[in-house]
C-alpha cells in the first residue's frame, strides 16, 4: 500500500478515526513496537518520510501511544485500588484535583450524574486506605466511595495488546538511578532511541542499549501499543462489575478473549471481576455485554457507562 498523500494533509476534513494507512502502521507496531521506520515503510509500501510523519501525527494527536508498561509491584507499589465515587457537587474540581496525584493512574466520569471511577496504586493496604479516606472520602462534595482491590489484570489481544496476566507478577526491585531513568523514559515513549537514553543517563550509547535491553528482556518493561478507542471508531465504552461463583482466574481469561473486551481485572470487594467493553455504538456495546450470559458462573452484574476519561497515566493505559 502506498500513501501518495502528504501525511497530515489527510487529517483536514476527516474525523478522528484511523484510515487504512494508519492501521497498517499500527499493525506493524503491534508486531514490534520498536520496529525501525525503514522496516515499517517496507511493510506498508510507503516512504520512510511518509511513515515517520504519520507516526508523529498519530502520536501528537494522542491517537497512538507506544510506551513501556511497568508492574507497580516492581516499583514498590503493589497495591492497586479502584473506587467508584458518588458526589453531590463539584465533580469537575474533584476529579481535576485527584488527577494531580502521582499515584493516581486513571479517572473516568460516568454517564450516571455525579459519579466517577478512580484507580490508584500504593505501597501497602494501609497507605491505600489512608489515601482514599483523606483525599476522596473526606473531600467536600463526596457522598461515598465504594472501594475494591485489584488483584490481577488481563490485557486482551482484541485491542492489539499482548494477552497476559499483569500486576503483581514481579517482586519489588531496588533499581539504580540509571535504571529508573531508563524505565521512566520508556514509560513516556516506548520508541525512545538508545542515543536519547544515553543522553538522559550519561552512559555511552552501547551501555545504554545494554541496560535497556536487559530491562526489556526481563519484562520489567513491557512494551505496549495503545490506540485511542475513539480512533478505532469505538465511541461507546462501559465497564461491567461481575459477581461470580467459583474460580475467577480462568473466567477472567475467558472474558478477556471475547470480542469487544478492552480490559479485565480480578478484584476483591463487592464484585469479583471487572470487564470493560468498547463498541461503535451503544447498541453494539450492549450486544457485546450480552456475551456474558454464556458464563453460568456469573450470577449478576451492573453496568457503568463511561462519559469522559479525565486522566490516564502511561502506567495504566
Amino acid at each position: 500500500m502506498t500513501d501518495s498523500r502528504a501525511p497530515g494533509a489527510t487529517e483536514s476534513g476527516r474525523d478522528d478515526e484511523l484510515d487504512e494507512f494508519d492501521l497498517a502502521i499500527v499493525a506493524v507496531l503491534r508486531d514490534d513496537p520498536r520496529a525501525a521506520v525503514s522496516t515499517i515503510a517496507t511493510r506498508v509500501g510507503a516512504t520512510r518520510v511518509a511513515v515517520q510523519q504519520r507516526i508523529a501525527l498519530l502520536v501528537g494527536s494522542g491517537r497512538l501511544r507506544v510506551f513501556g508498561l511497568v508492574d507497580p509491584a516492581s516499583l514498590g507499589r503493589p497495591v492497586l485500588v479502584k473506587a467508584t465515587v458518588v458526589v453531590e457537587h463539584s465533580l469537575h474540581s474533584i476529579v481535576t484535583a485527584l488527577a494531580g496525584f502521582g499515584n493516581v493512574h486513571w479517572i473516568v466520569t460516568l454517564r450516571s450524574v455525579g459519579q466517577f471511577v478512580i484507580t490508584l496504586s500504593a505501597a501497602n493496604p494501609t497507605e491505600a486506605a489512608l489515601f482514599v479516606e483523606q483525599n476522596i472520602q473526606q473531600r467536600p462534595g463526596v457522598v461515598r466511595a465504594d472501594v475494591e482491590m485489584i488483584t490481577a489484570v488481563f490485557l486482551p489481544e482484541t485491542m492489539g495488546r499482548r494477552s497476559e496476566p499483569w500486576l503483581g507478577v514481579n517482586s519489588p526491585t531496588t533499581f539504580s538511578e540509571t535504571d529508573r531513568a531508563i524505565i521512566d523514559a520508556f514509560r513516556d515513549d516506548g520508541r525512545v532511541s538508545f542515543t536519547r537514553l544515553a543522553a538522559i543517563t550519561g552512559l555511552t550509547t552501547p551501555a545504554a542499549r545494554q541496560r535497556a535491553l536487559r530491562l526489556l528482556e526481563s519484562k520489567t518493561i513491557r512494551l505496549q501499543v495503545h490506540v485511542l478507542p475513539s480512533a478505532l471508531g469505538l465511541v461507546s465504552r462501559a465497564e461491567a462489575y461481575l459477581r461470580v461463583t467459583g474460580e475467577t482466574t480462568r473466567l477472567a481469561e475467558a472474558i478477556a478473549a471475547l470480542p469487544g473486551v478492552y480490559y479485565v481485572s480480578r478484584v476483591l470487594g463487592r464484585s469479583e471481576i471487572h470487564a470493560e467493553f468498547c463498541a461503535r455504538s451503544d447498541a453494539e456495546l450492549l450486544d457485546s455485554v450480552r456475551q456474558l450470559h454464556a458464563f453460568p458462573a456469573i450470577s449478576s452484574w451492573e453496568l457503568h457507562s463511561f462519559d469522559t476519561v479525565v486522566h490516564e497515566s502511561p502506567a495504566w493505559a
